[in-house]
């Protein structure tokens, strides 16, 4: 296994969401409607192909408060599904909201050395979690959990995007979204070109626009659709807000 090459920034982080825990699901409003949209969206489109297994063994990385937990419980209810995170008190959060669903279990550890045996997985996955880590270490270490001829699946903020770029870059913006002090954001052509261990890579973007709350729900699920299909077919496709990854162990 790899070590862990700053043990001071992976102990800032698990500080960090110690202390956000309890505020973290409204700080990312989670519970408006339009969110519970884009989380099943995000959803339906990385699990396109996985969502027709029935049984997986299922790493679910930066597990968090269980959010996006709840529904691969739900997508894959006869998987088994490990879900972890460097921060107990979230996990505390995840395990309470989870706790009806007994094919998920939580496990405190840290993403650069995973308990885990080699090739013990049929799909990896994280959302939002990659950009708080050395991405250089963390894929090697999946890498080496997952079984040949699996996914690794992620969503995470494009660096590309202007809004995503002015708030990691100045420090007030990074604390008033509640961002952790040393988090960036991910370069989708950086990754593309350095594949790091995966054999195949693809990526994608979405949310091209943020919608105020006073605009009705179901014109902000049209407009957002619209602007899907137009900036992922497009240049635009390298400034989406957020950026789906898909690699793949051949």
């Amino acid at each position: 296994m790899q070590k862990i090459k700053s043990n001071s920034q992976e102990e800032s982080e698990k500080n960090h969401f110690d202390e956000m825990a309890t505020i973290y699901d409204s700080n990312y409003t989670y519970d408006t409607p339009f969110t519970r949209y884009k989380i099943q969206k995000k959803l339906n489109y990385l699990f396109s192909s996985e969502k027709k297994i029935k049984k997986l063994s299922i790493l679910e990385i930066g597990a968090g408060t269980g959010e996006y937990t709840q529904y691969l419980a739900k997508i894959f209810p006869e998987s088994e599904i490990i879900a972890i995170d460097i921060s107990p008190k979230i996990l505390k959060i995840a395990a309470k909201k989870c706790k009806n669903y007994p094919n998920v279990k939580f496990e405190a550890v840290s993403a650069y050395n995973l308990p885990f045996k080699a090739q013990s997985f049929d799909l990896v996955c994280g959302f939002y979690i990659l950009h708080h880590l050395d991405i250089s270490i963390v894929m090697r270490e999946i890498y080496r959990v997952m079984k040949p001829n699996t996914s690794a699946l992620f969503y995470e903020p494009n660096i590309l995007n202007p809004i995503v770029f002015l708030i990691k870059s100045v420090p007030i913006l990074k604390k008033l979204a509640g961002d952790s002090p040393g988090e960036w954001a991910i370069n989708p052509i950086h990754l593309s070109s350095n594949h790091y261990p995966f054999e195949s890579f693809d990526w994608k973007s979405s949310e091209f626009a943020i919608f105020p709350s006073f605009i009705p729900l179901n014109l902000s699920i049209i407009f957002d659709k619209i602007l899907d299909k137009i900036g992922t077919n497009s240049f635009l496709n390298f400034f989406g807000g957020s950026v789906a990854l898909k690699l793949r162990k051949q």
